[in-house]
C-alpha cells in the first residue's frame, strides 16, 4: 500500500468515476485501474463497486476507509509542509533536558514558549528525568542541552554550564508539625544527632548525594542514621509520616507544606545552590544566552 494508491482511491471516489478521475491525476485510465486492484488485492477486500460502471460507488468497506484515509491524507499533507518549512529553516532543532521537578519547570515553561514564538523559529522539544537520566542523555546526544540544579550535576563536569537563575533554592532541615523538632524555633545540626536524617540517593542524583554525604562527615556530632531516597517526593512522604528529618532544597517541597515545618540549615557544598543550563556543542552557547536572557525578562 502506498500514499500514491491511497490518493487515487480517494479521487475516485470524489469524481464517481474512474475516467475523470483519470484524467485530473494525469494517469491512463488502466494505470489507475490497475493500481486500485492492487490495493483492494493487498487489503483483503473490494473499497469499488463495479457493477455499474456507469455510477462508481464505495462498498460499505470502502466508504469506511474513504473517512479514514481523507484524515491521514489531511495529516500526512500538513506534516509534510512542516517537516519542508523545518528544512528550508536550515533544521535549526533544540531537545531540552529538564529536570522532573515542579519548581524547576517552572522556571522552563516561559523559556520554552518564547523560543516557541522566536521569529528565527525552533523545532523543540523536550524530555524530562532524574538528574542521573538527564546527565546521561547529555552524555549520549539524546538532548542537547539540561536545565537542572548546580547541586545535581558534577562540578568537574567537563560540559559548558551557564547560571541561569542564582542561588535558586535554598537548604532546610523539614519535619512534620506533630515530630517534637517543630517545636523549636531554631535548630542547628547538633539537634539532629538522634535524628533519621532523610537525603537523595544516588540513584535519583549521585552529584548531590555525594555533597550532602560529605558535608555531613564535617559535623562531629554526625547524625545516627541516613536513609536515601529516590527522589524528592519520596521524601515529602517520608517527612509526613514521621520516618525523619527531611534534608533538602525548601522548593522541593509538595503540597503536604501546611503539614511541614522547616528550617534553614547549612551545609556548606549546598549553599549557593542555582538553577544552571548545561550543554555540550559550542554552538548552542547563543540558545543559552537567549534563555538567560528570557529568564531575566520574566523576573
Amino acid at each position: 500500500m502506498t500514499t500514491t494508491q491511497i490518493r487515487y482511491f480517494l479521487e475516485v471516489a470524489k469524481e464517481e468515476s474512474f475516467t475523470k478521475a483519470a484524467d485530473k491525476l494525469f494517469i491512463s485510465h488502466q494505470v489507475l485501474s490497475n493500481q486500485l486492484k492492487a490495493l483492494e488485492k493487498e487489503m483483503g477486500f473490494e473499497l469499488i463497486d463495479r457493477s455499474n460502471k456507469r455510477n462508481i460507488r464505495l462498498t460499505d468497506a470502502g466508504h469506511v476507509m474513504f473517512d479514514a484515509w481523507t484524515d491521514m491524507m489531511e495529516i500526512h499533507e500538513k506534516a509534510l509542509f512542516q517537516a519542508e518549512k523545518l528544512h528550508s529553516m536550515g533544521q535549526r532543532s533544540l531537545v531540552i533536558g529538564i529536570q522532573d521537578m515542579r519548581f524547576v519547570r517552572s522556571y522552563v515553561v516561559p523559556i520554552i514558549r518564547q523560543l516557541q514564538d522566536d521569529p528565527e523559529g525552533f523545532n523543540l522539544e523536550y524530555r524530562l528525568g532524574t538528574p542521573v537520566e538527564m546527565v546521561s542523555m547529555l552524555e549520549s546526544g539524546q538532548v542537547d542541552m539540561l536545565i537542572m540544579i548546580s547541586s545535581d550535576i558534577d562540578p568537574n563536569t567537563p560540559y559548558s554550564k551557564a547560571v541561569l537563575c542564582k542561588e535558586a533554592l535554598h537548604l532546610v532541615a523539614a519535619v512534620a508539625k506533630t515530630h517534637p523538632i517543630a517545636k523549636k524555633k531554631k535548630i542547628s545540626m547538633k539537634d539532629l544527632e538522634d535524628e533519621t536524617i532523610l537525603m537523595i540517593g544516588d540513584s535519583y542524583s549521585g552529584a548531590a548525594a555525594e555533597r550532602f554525604q560529605k558535608d555531613l562527615k564535617h559535623f562531629k556530632q554526625a547524625p545516627k542514621k541516613i536513609k536515601s531516597f529516590n527522589g524528592p517526593r519520596a521524601i515529602n512522604i517520608a517527612i509526613e509520616t514521621e520516618i525523619g528529618v527531611g534534608l533538602l532544597f525548601d522548593e522541593l517541597l509538595e503540597e503536604a507544606r501546611d503539614e511541614i515545618v522547616t528550617f534553614p540549615i547549612h551545609l556548606p557544598n549546598a549553599e549557593k545552590t542555582d538553577m544552571l543550563l548545561v550543554w555540550k556543542e559550542p554552538k548552542f552557547k547563543a540558545i543559552a544566552e537567549r534563555m538567560i536572557q528570557i529568564q531575566r525578562q520574566e523576573k
